[in-house]
């Protein structure tokens, strides 16, 4: 068809070179134009191919990144835990021991109950009711926290034990102690009810003082509640150098009820064992949670390894604290004590506390009903 076309041929058989020269013209044009369209979907091919071997290095750099800085993370978690260390008395042997380690929060946690019990018994004493205890504007607060609503969490005497029974762990009622609770639940609680309540519990003293025989036989013989008020006057007396009467008395045989206050208190706090402890385990899960780099799968399987740290013991003070004050941040209510948008409730979220025992906690404490 070209040679017809074009007459390459001229009369006598010999090639036309006007006419071969128009049909190369044309064929190299029609091979060149495929050539370089060719070579243009090649170049596409290379560039995307490099680009994604690109994002899949940047995406596997920024994946190690992320693996070796929750370890490092974790590795900081396990430091801070091998690092706490408390003395205390044992009761039964009545000698110092030290708690290291994991041990401490089995420690930390018998003392925790101690106050929930004793909490109780300063209500009944009272016969105080939420209404004792509460400022109005922060119940108020509490029962339209759409959280606390949709859980059915509507113990408001259980809220604030473990609220306060925890800040007293953590704080200790030590002078500075006391104060830094009472700034923490100014506008929460009335003022009279923490004020009277934290002497109350500055009331018991370590178990490796001479006065704890004496509180523990008031406490046992049901006649603390009798003669604390009138200790706590006697007190005062003595640091109006006053001579005290002595004449407070327990049991058949008149043993004074009287002790001065001259003793270190049984809750001395743990701020500077469980502050950084906290914090950091707040920062880990954080860290995992909003980061855009790992995908929902991975921060639950990142969280497991986390919580496959905690020992029983560990996760049932972090059950506490994160009801308290200290720890709401993490699912009930932010810094205003609004509720927490559900996508960043963590703790339902990766199951922190799933490893707590079903059966109940003191006072018949559900876990589920907190966090489901």
């Amino acid at each position: 068809m070209i040679a017809k076309k074009y007459e390459i041929f001229n009369g006598i058989g010999e090639l036309d070179m006007n006419a071969t020269g128009q049909v190369g013209d044309f064929i190299g044009g029609i091979v060149g134009t495929l050539v370089a369209t060719f070579s243009i979907i090649l170049l596409y091919k290379t560039l995307t191919a490099q680009r994604e071997s690109s994002n899949s290095q940047a995406s596997e750099f920024a994946k190690s990144q992320n693996e070796s800085r929750f370890f490092e993370l974790l590795r900081i978690h396990r430091d801070n835990v091998s690092e706490i260390e408390f003395e205390y008395t044992e009761k039964i042997k009545n000698k110092n021991k030290i708690a290291k380690s994991r041990h401490f929060f089995v420690v930390a946690h018998k003392q925790l109950e101690f106050a929930f019990l004793e909490f109780d018994a300063y209500l009944n004493y009272h016969n105080l009711s939420s209404d004792d205890i509460y400022e109005d504007s922060y119940l108020n607060k509490i029962k339209g926290n759409k959280t606390i609503i949709k859980r059915n969490l509507n113990d408001y005497q259980l809220l604030a034990k473990i609220d306060i029974c925890y800040l007293i762990l953590f704080f200790g009622v030590g002078k500075n102690g006391k104060e830094e609770i009472f700034q923490i639940l100014q506008g929460k609680y009335k003022t009279l009810f923490v004020n009277n309540i934290l002497d109350f519990y500055r009331m018991k003293p370590s178990g490796s003082s001479k006065h704890y025989k004496t509180w523990k036989t008031l406490i046992q013989d049901n006649e603390f509640f009798n003669n604390y008020e009138a200790i706590l006057q006697e007190r005062e007396d003595c640091d109006n150098d006053e001579i005290p009467s002595n004449s407070l008395s327990y049991g058949h045989d008149n043993r004074t009820a009287y002790y001065p206050n001259n003793y270190v208190k049984y809750y001395g706090g743990h701020r500077f064992r469980l502050g950084h402890y906290y914090r950091h385990l707040y920062q880990l899960v954080c860290f995992l949670h909003y980061n855009t780099e790992l995908s929902t799968d991975e921060k639950k399987n990142y969280t497991r390894i986390v919580r496959g740290q905690l020992s029983d013991y560990e996760q049932i003070l972090f059950f506490y604290n994160s009801i308290s004050q200290l720890g709401r941040v993490w699912e009930l209510s932010d810094n205003k004590n609004e509720a927490i948008n559900e996508n960043d409730q963590l703790i339902s979220r990766y199951n922190l506390v799933k490893n707590i025992s079903k059966r109940p906690l003191v006072n018949n404490i559900q876990t589920q009903s907190f966090y489901p």
